[in-house]
């Protein structure tokens, strides 16, 4: 998911910008661009990277886990 607060919004779209001129195959925010359900995305997910400057070690970094995928971060 995208950030909510506005002074992180900048920060997220250098990180897009960085991984469209490398070309990678991420995508970004999808949480709020599909209907699907999270448990549903981690499934179907081969990886995950979270970017999160203001998260921490939390819910992000365990999650993953608890499907058997690994997380990046």
């Amino acid at each position: 998911m995208g950030p909510t607060n506005p002074e992180f919004v900048p920060i997220f779209e250098e990180w897009k910008n960085f991984a469209s001129e490398l070309k990678l195959p991420l995508t970004y925010g999808l949480g709020q661009e599909s209907n699907v359900s999270f448990p549903e995305m981690v499934r179907h997910a081969q990886s995950m990277l979270s970017v999160s400057v203001a998260e921490g070690f939390g819910l992000g970094f365990l999650e993953p886990w608890t499907f058997g995928k690994g997380l990046c971060g």
